[in-house]
Protein backbone atom coordinates (compact mmCIF):
# COMPACT_ATOMS: atom_id res chain seq x y z
CA UNK A 1 0.00 0.00 0.00
CA UNK A 2 0.97 3.73 -1.14
CA UNK A 3 1.31 6.24 2.00
CA UNK A 4 0.21 9.79 1.40
CA UNK A 5 3.25 10.59 1.37
CA UNK A 6 4.56 9.29 -1.98
CA UNK A 7 3.40 9.32 -4.93
CA UNK A 8 3.72 6.53 -7.75
CA UNK A 9 3.03 8.59 -11.31
CA UNK A 10 3.06 11.88 -12.70
CA UNK A 11 1.23 13.23 -15.78
CA UNK A 12 3.48 16.55 -17.37
CA UNK A 13 1.82 17.76 -20.84
CA UNK A 14 4.32 20.43 -22.50
CA UNK A 15 2.97 23.44 -24.02
CA UNK A 16 4.02 22.35 -27.58
CA UNK A 17 4.01 18.38 -27.68
CA UNK A 18 7.26 19.22 -30.78
CA UNK A 19 9.30 19.40 -27.72
CA UNK A 20 8.27 16.32 -25.34
CA UNK A 21 11.36 14.24 -25.61
CA UNK A 22 13.39 17.36 -24.55
CA UNK A 23 11.37 17.36 -21.62
CA UNK A 24 11.35 13.61 -21.26
CA UNK A 25 14.99 13.66 -21.15
CA UNK A 26 15.27 17.13 -18.64
CA UNK A 27 12.99 15.37 -16.18
CA UNK A 28 15.32 11.96 -16.48
CA UNK A 29 18.48 13.98 -16.12
CA UNK A 30 17.20 16.03 -13.14
CA UNK A 31 15.64 13.25 -11.34
CA UNK A 32 17.81 10.45 -11.03
CA UNK A 33 15.67 7.23 -10.76
CA UNK A 34 13.00 8.62 -12.48
CA UNK A 35 11.56 7.11 -16.00
CA UNK A 36 10.06 9.41 -17.63
CA UNK A 37 7.61 7.84 -20.89
CA UNK A 38 6.73 9.98 -23.47
CA UNK A 39 3.00 9.35 -25.31
CA UNK A 40 4.67 7.42 -28.15
CA UNK A 41 6.21 5.10 -26.18
CA UNK A 42 2.88 4.70 -23.88
CA UNK A 43 1.02 4.12 -26.89
CA UNK A 44 3.62 1.77 -28.50
CA UNK A 45 3.30 -0.51 -24.91
CA UNK A 46 -0.28 -0.15 -25.22
CA UNK A 47 -0.52 -1.28 -28.96
CA UNK A 48 1.95 -4.45 -27.56
CA UNK A 49 -0.75 -5.42 -25.13
CA UNK A 50 -3.58 -4.96 -27.72
CA UNK A 51 -1.84 -7.55 -30.07
CA UNK A 52 -1.68 -9.63 -27.22
CA UNK A 53 -5.31 -9.53 -26.04
CA UNK A 54 -6.04 -10.06 -29.66
CA UNK A 55 -4.38 -13.10 -30.13
CA UNK A 56 -5.68 -14.41 -26.66
CA UNK A 57 -9.14 -13.95 -27.86
CA UNK A 58 -8.92 -15.57 -30.83
CA UNK A 59 -6.87 -18.81 -29.25
CA UNK A 60 -10.05 -18.15 -26.95
CA UNK A 61 -13.12 -18.03 -29.78
CA UNK A 62 -10.57 -21.08 -31.63
CA UNK A 63 -11.27 -23.30 -28.89
CA UNK A 64 -15.02 -22.11 -28.64
CA UNK A 65 -15.24 -23.05 -32.05
CA UNK A 66 -13.18 -26.42 -31.80
CA UNK A 67 -15.75 -27.81 -28.88
CA UNK A 68 -19.02 -26.84 -30.83
CA UNK A 69 -18.17 -28.56 -33.76
CA UNK A 70 -17.27 -31.75 -31.45
CA UNK A 71 -20.04 -30.90 -29.87
CA UNK A 72 -22.43 -31.30 -33.39
CA UNK A 73 -20.36 -34.24 -34.30
CA UNK A 74 -21.50 -35.90 -30.97
CA UNK A 75 -24.82 -34.77 -31.58
CA UNK A 76 -25.42 -36.46 -35.37
CA UNK A 77 -23.08 -39.54 -34.76
CA UNK A 78 -26.06 -40.09 -31.58
CA UNK A 79 -28.97 -39.24 -34.08
CA UNK A 80 -27.72 -41.24 -37.06
CA UNK A 81 -26.64 -43.90 -34.54
CA UNK A 82 -30.42 -44.34 -33.32
CA UNK A 83 -31.60 -43.96 -36.83
CA UNK A 84 -29.65 -46.77 -38.91
CA UNK A 85 -33.16 -48.33 -39.43
CA UNK A 86 -34.86 -45.40 -40.85
CA UNK A 87 -32.15 -44.78 -43.28
CA UNK A 88 -32.45 -48.69 -43.91
CA UNK A 89 -35.86 -48.04 -44.98
CA UNK A 90 -35.08 -45.06 -46.64
CA UNK A 91 -32.37 -46.68 -49.16
CA UNK A 92 -35.19 -48.96 -49.59
CA UNK A 93 -37.62 -47.28 -50.71
CA UNK A 94 -34.66 -46.01 -53.78
CA UNK A 95 -32.97 -43.22 -51.67
CA UNK A 96 -29.36 -43.24 -52.91
CA UNK A 97 -25.86 -42.50 -50.39
CA UNK A 98 -25.53 -39.06 -51.35
CA UNK A 99 -29.53 -38.25 -50.71
CA UNK A 100 -29.02 -39.76 -47.25
CA UNK A 101 -25.69 -37.76 -46.83
CA UNK A 102 -27.43 -34.85 -48.19
CA UNK A 103 -30.14 -34.94 -45.61
CA UNK A 104 -27.79 -35.67 -42.50
CA UNK A 105 -25.87 -32.68 -43.43
CA UNK A 106 -28.81 -30.36 -44.12
CA UNK A 107 -30.21 -31.34 -40.66
CA UNK A 108 -26.60 -30.56 -38.99
CA UNK A 109 -26.62 -27.04 -41.19
CA UNK A 110 -30.54 -26.66 -39.59
CA UNK A 111 -29.18 -27.21 -36.10
CA UNK A 112 -26.12 -25.12 -36.34
CA UNK A 113 -28.33 -22.24 -38.16
CA UNK A 114 -31.06 -22.53 -34.60
CA UNK A 115 -27.91 -22.23 -32.20
CA UNK A 116 -26.59 -19.22 -34.47
CA UNK A 117 -29.46 -17.74 -33.99
CA UNK A 118 -29.88 -18.63 -30.52
CA UNK A 119 -26.26 -16.96 -30.15
CA UNK A 120 -26.61 -13.94 -31.93
CA UNK A 121 -30.01 -13.11 -30.12
CA UNK A 122 -27.98 -13.90 -26.92
CA UNK A 123 -25.56 -11.38 -27.57
CA UNK A 124 -27.77 -8.57 -28.54
CA UNK A 125 -29.65 -8.86 -25.54
CA UNK A 126 -26.36 -8.85 -23.52
CA UNK A 127 -25.40 -5.56 -25.50
CA UNK A 128 -28.56 -4.00 -24.50
CA UNK A 129 -27.67 -5.34 -21.24
CA UNK A 130 -24.37 -4.16 -20.22
CA UNK A 131 -24.80 -0.95 -21.89
CA UNK A 132 -26.02 1.00 -19.80
CA UNK A 133 -23.48 0.29 -17.30
CA UNK A 134 -20.71 1.09 -19.85
CA UNK A 135 -19.33 4.67 -19.14
CA UNK A 136 -16.60 6.70 -20.20
CA UNK A 137 -18.11 6.90 -23.93
CA UNK A 138 -18.12 3.15 -24.52
CA UNK A 139 -20.92 1.03 -25.79
CA UNK A 140 -21.11 -2.16 -27.04
CA UNK A 141 -22.87 -2.59 -30.44
CA UNK A 142 -23.61 -5.99 -32.68
CA UNK A 143 -23.69 -4.62 -36.27
CA UNK A 144 -25.96 -6.42 -39.17
CA UNK A 145 -22.26 -7.73 -40.47
CA UNK A 146 -20.90 -8.99 -37.12
CA UNK A 147 -24.73 -10.87 -36.85
CA UNK A 148 -24.03 -12.02 -40.45
CA UNK A 149 -20.96 -13.42 -39.84
CA UNK A 150 -22.05 -15.26 -36.39
CA UNK A 151 -24.87 -16.73 -38.47
CA UNK A 152 -22.58 -17.65 -41.51
CA UNK A 153 -20.01 -19.22 -38.98
CA UNK A 154 -22.47 -21.09 -37.41
CA UNK A 155 -24.05 -22.79 -40.18
CA UNK A 156 -20.69 -23.75 -41.31
CA UNK A 157 -19.75 -25.29 -37.99
CA UNK A 158 -23.11 -27.28 -38.46
CA UNK A 159 -22.32 -28.53 -41.62
CA UNK A 160 -18.24 -29.51 -40.90
CA UNK A 161 -19.91 -30.96 -37.71
CA UNK A 162 -22.38 -33.32 -39.81
CA UNK A 163 -19.80 -34.75 -42.62
CA UNK A 164 -18.81 -37.74 -40.87
CA UNK A 165 -21.90 -38.48 -39.17
CA UNK A 166 -23.97 -38.10 -42.21
CA UNK A 167 -20.68 -40.13 -44.13
CA UNK A 168 -21.11 -42.98 -41.46
CA UNK A 169 -25.31 -42.63 -42.03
Amino acid sequence: EISDEQVSSFYVEAKDPATNDQMTELIEAGAPGVDARSMQEFIANFGVLMTELDKFLLMTVSLALLVGVVGIINTMLMSTTERFVEFGVLRTNGWSQSNVLTLVTAESAYLGLLAGLCGCLMAVLGVVAVNPFLGGGLSLNVSPRDFALGLGLSVIMGILGGIYPAWRA
